[in-house]
């Protein structure tokens, strides 16, 4: 498996294709034929050489929404929060609006933005914008019962259990791009495309990047470190798809006849 826990901008929708072809080098015209000979490093052939960049996506299945609440005071004055009473306030609450107390996690964030005066609330939630949606309301209904702090959404991790599906596609998906856009090359070229001699991965990544995570074997994302606690979250858009999408790139060389 060649991607877990990757590094995305933002919440980031299906990727492009943007393939570019490159010729390995090409000789002078000859006299007899005034028509270019393609010479390929390790070749005798002539050959086509593109390298193709896409991205396959898939519906998410998981959604993590985490929340910060920060202290209200500032300077000398900060008093840290606890968690106990704001967890008196939130969970019932939450439970009014359908959400289960086992998909709610509340702990203080010892490496935040005002160190111990931040509470973080987690909240486990299917992939759709309406549970998303009903999970801000309950939590900006639970902000206005906290007093001396302020209530933050700080992002959402998506899940999928295709991971292994999701690469198969992508690799294939990839393969015939570059096959497609080398049948160009060689029409221009008057020639036929041969056969594919040659594949090289050059890179691959999830997106929305640090967001995009397989799921473990119990249906639920991996646990955040404080590692990666804050690339681990990308902007919630209640207007972009919540999908999951793999990008890679290969380089391609086809033999041409």
């Amino acid at each position: 498996m060649f991607f877990r826990n990757l590094a995305l901008t933002g919440l980031t929708l299906a990727g492009t294709i943007a393939p570019i072809a490159t010729l390995s080098s090409i000789a002078a015209p000859t006299p007899e034929t005034n028509a270019p000979i393609l010479l390929a490093d390790g070749h005798s052939e002539r050959t086509i050489t593109v390298v193709v960049d896409e991205g396959t996506s898939v519906p998410a299945e998981r959604v993590e929404a985490k929340y910060n609440f920060r202290s209200s005071y500032f300077g000398n004055d900060i008093v840290p929060l606890e968690v106990a009473p704001i967890e008196a306030v939130v969970r019932p609450v939450l439970e009014r609006a359908g959400i289960p107390t086992s998909a709610v996690e509340i702990y203080k964030v010892p490496n935040g933005d005002y160190g111990y005066h931040e509470i973080a609330v987690t909240i486990a939630l299917p992939a759709s914008h309406t549970a998303i949606g009903n999970a801000n309301d309950a939590m900006g209904e639970a902000s206005n019962l906290v007093s001396d702090a302020t209530l933050s959404m700080d992002g959402v991790r998506l899940g999928v259990s295709s991971c292994d599906a999701l690469e198969t596609t992508a690799r294939r998906e990839m393969l015939s791009a570059a096959e497609a856009r080398a049948t160009i090359l060689a029409d221009e070229m008057g020639v036929t495309l041969g056969e594919l001699v040659s594949v090289h991965d050059s890179y691959q990544s999830m997106r929305p990047f640090g967001a995009a995570h397989c799921l473990e074997s119990s249906g639920e994302l991996p646990p955040t470190t404080l590692e990666n606690f804050y690339g681990a979250w990308t902007a919630y858009s209640p207007t972009a798809s919540l999908e999951v999408t793999l990008s890679a790139a290969l380089e391609a060389t086809f033999l041409t006849e």
